[in-house]
């Protein structure tokens, strides 16, 4: 789970993108702050976590 400014954003924490892409559902993507934990998270929720820094991770 990620706290953006006190809003939690539910996900899956990945340590490996090949991982993460073989777990990624419908309605899901994937974001990443520094390219070595990557997160599952759902896509409406991308814009509160890109106010935050993280980026899109193209599938």
């Amino acid at each position: 789970m990620l706290s953006i400014e006190g809003e939690k954003v539910r996900g899956f924490l990945y340590d490996s993108l090949v991982t993460a892409k073989s777990d990624l559902g419908k309605n899901e993507t994937i974001v990443t702050e520094d390219h070595v934990l990557f997160f599952i998270i759902n896509y409406r929720d991308y814009n509160k976590v890109s106010n935050a820094g993280y980026v899109k991770v193209s599938n």
